[in-house]
């Protein structure tokens, strides 16, 4: 059978006309993005200059237009999302519109405009409609070139993902539909309307592949029955596209170069998540179940992917149980917080220097010093491993040729998976873990004097990356920190759920106290059930525990700026919706920059 591209039909010059004009706006994007990071890169140099009251500024501060960074909720589509964004895909909608009718935007002499016959412009709508869903492989991908070029991470292009699929199903539904009536107006045989012919049961069987994944993606199955979801979700789209091509050849053209990107990601993603292997996994329950709270599992692990590994950023897991379905729970992915890292070294030289970034750089002191050898023990050592503390004493900052790279994950029995898990961790049972990651971005906290986080229950767990980041930098003296105050407020439901951390906010207390650049740290943990209990904290400098009530986010914010009055302030939540919401909108109000972690996979 020969396959023809009709690269001059009226309806692949509207598709291919509307893909360059796409494409030629995220251009421009992306080369002002790099020249930000540029100008963001002179001002952390001057820094290490010693020019420490140097910070970046927005380039346009706008009080008018921050308030487009706020979030709303829209019933039965989203529960969060920005005023921008749906501005933004307004304009998406629009400037659809404008192809789908007017497209190439050129008459020849003596020839005025006329509303394309619907005969025409079903198969306009459906061109444009598979541009958009072009564009949504590209969107869904975790290794792919995007975010690095237009600073997006992939999980706030996946929002765009699921908006972009629902506006190019809807353009192409006219196709659908027209050609159902003209199949059906042939012989007026039912069957006919979607089978009269090659073409027609091609294009019918494509259609029933994205409806199936249209269906599957809706909020109650992704959220309920994830693995339904994704399974539909793959296979709906390999039928839909395999038999889109066979419908009509000159789909190959949009579809097949997105198709191979997807598959180069999901080769990457296999080869870190089956040959990347953790060499040791640790599973504990660190707190178990109880009237007042579910419990949490922590799972220690070493993984050579965590050389990579930026706070706030999260890995993709996978769990199974000896004597469980293995093949069906290989394929259930999960996103997961790295809430600790540690870089041992087993070398007797493992401190070198910290360059010129360190304060006292300038006097060549440590360039050539080196530390008393290190009693390192290899990664194997599952005891050694096992006790955080002592991980968490003797790693290091910097990586090193023989650095061990040893994370935590700390996982809160919400759903039946995370229970069955708690279950199995306090049984002991055998457990074997997959890691793909890490993903996410590479958030830009140092930059601003001042930083405000707020977590609700295990949504703590970016926090503590961060903020362990955050004080051994300035601890150690690196000068392109520019944070001097760091704020906390924790919510939880009850005061154990204290306890699996409590050992690193010591850590984080002592080194505060100590650090070479002066460092404030103010934790406020709020009980929300409990009226009145133990104080864990009360021998750590700048915590406080309140009972029997809930934090005022407005009010906390109040108090950050006031004592902060000419400061910058990087804001960050991470929790349920509704807190999440609360906290991005008033951290706008108090004109904080502000970063969010939300998973909607």
């Amino acid at each position: 059978m020969a396959y023809t591209i009709r690269s001059t039909s009226n309806f692949f010059v509207c598709g291919i006309s509307y893909a360059f004009f796409c494409w030629a706006l995220f251009a421009i994007y992306c080369i002002g993005y790099q020249i930000n990071k540029f100008r963001v890169y002179r001002t952390r140099k001057q820094r290490i200059a010693g020019n420490d009251a140097k910070v970046v500024k927005p380039v346009v501060h706008s009080k008018f237009l921050s308030y487009m960074n706020m979030v709303v909720p829209i019933p039965f589509v989203t529960e969060m999302i920005p005023i921008k964004h749906i501005i933004g895909m307004s304009l998406f909608v629009i400037v659809n519109m404008l192809f789908m009718f007017f497209a190439p935007f050129k008459l020849n002499p003596g020839m005025s405009y006329e509303l394309p016959a619907i005969g025409q412009f079903d198969r306009r709508a459906a061109f444009v409609g598979m541009v958009n869903w072009g564009f949504v492989f590209f969107l869904a991908q975790r290794n792919s070139v995007l975010p690095r070029m237009s600073g997006f991470t992939v999980e706030e292009l996946l929002p765009f993902h699921r908006w972009v699929a629902r506006v190019g199903m809807a353009q192409f539904m006219p196709h659908f539909v027209w050609r159902i009536i003209k199949g059906y107006q042939k012989h007026y045989v039912v069957a006919d309307s979607l089978f009269l012919d090659d073409e027609y049961t091609s294009g019918s069987i494509s259609m029933f592949g994205f409806i199936i994944m249209f269906v599957t993606s809706l909020e109650y199955i992704r959220r309920n029955y994830f693995e339904v979801f994704y399974y539909s979700h793959v296979i709906g789209m390999l039928v839909g596209i395999a038999f889109a091509c066979w419908h009509e050849h000159t789909c190959l053209v949009f579809f097949i170069p997105a198709l191979i990107l997807w598959v180069v990601d999901r080769v990457i993603r296999s080869y870190q998540s089956w040959y990347i292997k953790s060499t040791f996994v640790k599973v504990d329950q660190v707190l178990p179940y109880s009237a007042v709270q579910e419990g949490i599992v922590r799972i220690l692990f070493e993984n050579t992917s965590l050389n990579r590994f930026k706070p706030g950023q999260y890995m993709f897991i996978s769990i199974v149980r000896d004597g469980g379905r293995k093949i069906w729970e290989y394929a259930n992915w999960h996103p997961i917080t790295v809430s600790e890292t540690f870089r041992v070294s087993s070398s007797s030289t493992a401190d070198a220097s910290i360059e010129e970034r360190v304060v006292g750089s300038g006097e060549k002191n440590g360039k050539n010093e080196k530390k008393a050898p290190s009693s390192v023990g290899s990664s194997s050592e599952t005891d050694s491993l096992s006790d955080v503390t002592n991980l968490r004493h003797r790693a290091h900052n910097y990586a090193h040729d023989d650095t061990t790279n040893i994370g935590t994950f700390h996982i809160k029995a919400l759903g039946g998976k995370t229970r069955d898990l708690l279950n199995a961790a306090a049984a002991k049972e055998n457990l074997a873990v997959r890691i793909d990651g890490p993903y996410g971005p590479s958030l830009e906290y140092q930059d601003y004097q001042v930083l405000a986080l707020f977590a609700a229950g295990i949504g703590i767990t970016p926090a503590l990356a961060i903020v362990k980041e955050c004080i051994e930098r300035r601890s150690d003296g690196v000068k392109t920190v520019a944070v001097e105050h760091i704020y906390v407020t924790w919510a939880i439901r009850s005061a154990d759920e204290i306890i699996p951390f409590l050992d690193m906010f010591t850590y984080w207390s002592d080194k505060a106290k100590n650090a070479v650049q002066s460092l404030q740290l103010h934790v406020s943990i709020y009980v929300t059930r409990m009226k009145e209990g133990p104080d864990y904290t009360k021998d750590l400098n700048g915590f406080q525990i309140i009972y029997g009530e809930r934090p005022v986010i407005n009010s906390e914010m109040d108090r950050i700026k006031a004592t902060n009055s000419h400061q910058t302030v990087w804001a960050h939540a991470c929790g349920s919706m509704a807190f999440t919401r609360t906290v991005i909108n008033e951290a706008i109000r108090h004109d904080f920059h502000v970063h969010n972690e939300t998973f909607e996979f």
